[in-house]
């Protein structure tokens, strides 16, 4: 029995190796199998709704044609026949551009001829952008767009694009556009009023075809601000110009010492300087002569009333407020809380004199809060439009208690209003006013005159602390001019100055002008607006100084009179005056603008 299975086992295994042989003497038959040279070198480069394949075709004289599949050959849709003519390759590379709908392929070149057979296939991918694709990095073209007072600060999240063009509507309603390279700097548009849209051209690959386009509007942070009568407008401290030091703000030092870095967290990398702290943020550390500035919008024109969030840890504290360069108000004393936190709207709350009030036209204004004295924290501005009409001249000129004229040669000290000035010494000469016709007299050194002004003590004090003095003055350069001297018994130092030198005003005890704020040679109106609070200088119209006071200092009246320039050691060179005038109160920078310059 084992005989026979081991026999037919043995006749099995003979007729399955006859019928392998019988499967590849086909090939076996066929030789050598000679394939086509394959693609080289492939390179596959992205486009809009397109891909570029590059390869480069070797020296094969057999290659006639390429054919190119994606998606796995799926339908015969998903190929493309390519015939290659030598004469036609740049540097032995051969091109094509396939229209693709958006998407990641997988290519496969294959090489074919008359003879033999065809290449081994060769695979590359690449990526046809659409909508999708470009929504992926619209988003990521522009990190923030912050539109401040004075312009819109453009941060990009993209630094890789090849340029960027950004149109928007500027302050004179006129459509501008602005093209951009360097994508490292965030560029300040000043202009800037609405609307702002851009277009970027970028690749989204090293092997892209060519840029992409990527556009659209883009939303932007406001922290601009308009003053109408509609509601008060209040704006952070922290929302100050753009700029950096000297433009949007100054500060004493470099560093800031409150360590909060607000405005870098909107991509501004210029105001590192000023001195941030708390949450919310508000201005530490302030000293005299820093200050912030801010451009507003004014829809109504008309009076607005300012206030500020605040806290003050010191005595005296003052502050300014200028608008387009000048000093709207003079020194402005606020109260001291003993505090450095206990913020409140300070004139609203508790207002240690009157509130200052700016007049704007309509249009746009540059306001700087300015820092006399330091010793507060800040946390907010504020501007209320009032219902209060201009200060008329005329009615003014009304509340005048004393004036003299020096028009009488026979009488200089003369009164048009009030009581005759008494004339102290004999250096008294009459000269030519102002105009043919307009008397004036010049005082010589030692000699002055003795106002008696009829003004009771007044601003919470013995003596008078609130008056308005206002001085027509002529001098040639000297050293001091004594402008007035208010111990009668002219027994120690005069109380205001002019440096003939370099035209300064002031005192040690107050400080002095800048240079040149009196000129000499030329008439000029001084005008002295005193409170029991601040002293502040206006000449032909324009505030030139002030500081901070208190009551029945030294520059507070005595009820007897006042010595006009006086000064009992000397420092009194000659000056000549046409016109003295004063008031018992203190003129509101306002009234002082609404009298106007000297003529």
């Amino acid at each position: 029995m084992k005989k026979y299975i081991n026999i037919l086992i043995i006749a099995v295994l003979f007729a399955s190796c006859k019928d392998m042989n019988d499967n590849i003497e086909e090939y076996l038959n066929r030789g050598e199998i000679n394939y086509i040279g394959r693609a080289d070198s492939v390179i596959a480069a992205n486009g809009f709704g397109r891909v570029q394949l590059k390869w480069l075709v070797n020296d094969d004289p057999r290659i006639t044609n390429a054919t190119i599949y994606w998606n796995n050959r799926e339908n015969i849709e998903q190929s493309k026949d390519f015939p290659i003519d030598r004469s036609a390759l740049v540097n032995g590379y051969a091109s094509v551009i396939l229209e693709l709908e958006e998407g990641t392929y997988v290519f496969k070149i294959v090489h074919t001829g008359d003879k033999g057979y065809p290449s081994i296939a060769t695979e590359v991918s690449g990526r046809s952008y659409g909508e999708q694709a470009l929504a992926s990095v619209r988003n990521n073209i522009i990190g923030s767009a912050t539109q401040l007072g004075n312009g819109l600060l453009l941060v990009w999240s993209n630094t890789t694009g090849i340029s960027c063009e950004v149109s928007y509507i500027n302050k004179n309603n006129v459509e501008v556009s602005r093209t951009y390279t360097d994508f490292t700097q965030t560029p300040i548009i000043d202009d800037f009023k609405s609307d702002l849209e851009y277009s970027m051209s970028l690749k989204l690959d090293d092997n892209d075809l060519e840029p992409v386009v990527v556009s659209a509007a883009y939303p932007v942070d406001v922290k601009a601000y308009t003053l109408s009568a509609d509601a008060p407008c209040v704006i952070p401290i922290t929302d100050f110009d753009l700029g950096g030091e000297g433009i949007g703000y100054h500060d004493n030092d470099a560093g800031n010492s409150g360590g909060v870095n607000y405005r870098q967290s909107f991509g501004d990398k210029l105001s590192d300087g000023v001195d941030l702290e708390g949450n919310p943020p508000n201005i530490g550390y302030t000293n005299a002569g820093e200050w912030l500035q801010y451009t507003v919008q004014v829809k109504d024109a008309g009076i607005y009333l300012a206030d500020l969030m605040l806290s003050a840890n010191s005595s005296n504290p003052t502050l300014s407020f200028l608008v387009d360069g000048k000093n709207a108000t003079g020194a402005v004393p606020v109260q001291n809380d003993g505090s450095w936190s206990d913020f409140k709207w300070t004139f609203e709350t508790r207002p240690n004199g009157p509130q200052p009030e700016l007049y704007l036209t309509a249009g746009e204004h540059v306001i700087r809060f300015y820092e006399n004295t330091g010793g507060y924290n800040v946390r907010g501005l504020k501007f209320t439009k009032i219902s209060k009409s201009l200060p008329v001249r005329d009615e003014i000129l009304s509340d005048i208690v004393g004036r003299w004229e020096f028009d009488d040669p026979a009488n200089f000290g003369k009164a048009t209003l009030g009581s005759d000035l008494t004339a102290v010494g004999t250096g008294f000469a009459p000269v030519e006013g102002r105009a043919s016709g307009d008397g004036a007299v010049t005082i010589g050194m030692g000699s002055h005159y003795l106002c008696n002004h009829g003004i009771a003590a007044n601003g919470g004090g013995t003596k008078v602390n609130e008056y308005t003095l206002e001085l027509v003055i002529k001098f040639a350069p000297a050293n001091y001019l004594a402008l007035y001297q208010t111990t009668v018994t002219n027994d120690d130092d005069g109380d205001l100055f002019i440096r003939g030198n370099d035209g300064r005003i002031g005192i040690g005890d107050i400080g002095y002008s800048s240079e040149g704020s009196v000129p000499a040679n030329t008439w000029s109106r001084v005008i002295l607006s005193v409170n029991a609070n601040s002293y502040n200088i206006h000449v032909n119209g324009e505030f030139v100084h002030s500081s901070a006071i208190s009551a029945d200092s030294r520059f507070a009246l005595d009820p007897n009179g006042v010595l006009l320039f006086a000064d009992e050691d000397g420092e009194d060179a000659p000056i000549s005056v046409s016109k003295v005038a004063i008031w018992n109160r203190a003129l509101t920078p306002l009234e002082v603008a609404a009298l106007g310059g000297l003529n």
